[in-house]
């Protein structure tokens, strides 16, 4: 007697069934490397023989970095935490200066002799030179707000206030503006509004009355 395989199923029937235990999709396919170094006291990790930064508050953590033909990107509790371009020299430092924050902002006067000042792009540099000499600590906080905001944000409103003197250009009126561009309608104020609530609002209108006083035309502040 012929012996009944699979139970009498068709292969309709037993594909129907395999499909429940099958993947949704294709998993993706991860060409990178991996290693797990730990940020030295310079917050850096080394891969390949080059240093990378990875944010200040990491020192001593270990890193979970991801290494591609053309990039490196750190995690750490799951999160990125830093990317970087990949090297192909040897025994460098790639330093990225936001990740410097914490550091700088208690040694502000060690910006410029820093390693992370000389490796800042063209445009931050300029802006530094242009308006920050002198106000290392300003140009901190500068730095801070860029990481959070983005570069192109962030030149839109200084190009704003250089248009009325470069004076002008300040990180609180820069952090104003950028408000002001992203801000939801405004809710009721609560009777109980901080003194950082009030210093804000009064810095946002003082530039909303100059910047619509006729000093540049109205349709430049748009399109700013």
């Amino acid at each position: 007697m012929p012996q009944v395989l699979n139970g009498g199923k068709s292969g309709l029937e037993m594909l129907a069934t395999e499909k429940e235990h099958l993947l949704p999709e294709m998993p993706r396919y991860d060409t990178a490397r991996t290693a797990e170094p730990r940020a030295d006291k310079y917050s850096t990790i080394m891969v390949d023989s080059c240093h990378y930064s990875v944010p200040d508050s990491l020192v001593g953590q270990f890193i979970f970095v991801k290494v591609y033909p053309d990039k490196i990107i750190c995690y750490h509790d799951g999160k990125e935490v830093a990317r970087h371009k990949k090297r192909s020299s040897r025994h460098q430092w790639f330093i990225d200066i936001s990740h410097y924050i914490k550091t700088l902002k208690s040694k502000p006067g060690a910006l410029k002799r820093s390693v992370a000042f000389s490796q800042v792009k063209p445009a931050l540099k300029d802006i530094y030179q242009r308006y920050y000499r002198g106000a290392e600590k300003a140009f901190i906080e500068l730095i801070e707000l860029i990481s959070e905001e983005g570069m192109d944000r962030i030149e839109d409103a200084i190009k704003a206030l250089a248009r009325m003197g470069p004076n002008n250009v300040e990180t609180e009126k820069i952090k104003a503006i950028v408000k002001r561009n992203t801000a939801i309608p405004e809710r009721k104020k609560s009777i109980n509004t901080s003194d950082t609530e009030v210093s804000s609002h009064k810095i946002t209108a003082e530039l909303d009355r100059i910047l619509n006083e006729g000093t540049f035309e109205k349709s430049e502040v748009s399109t700013a």
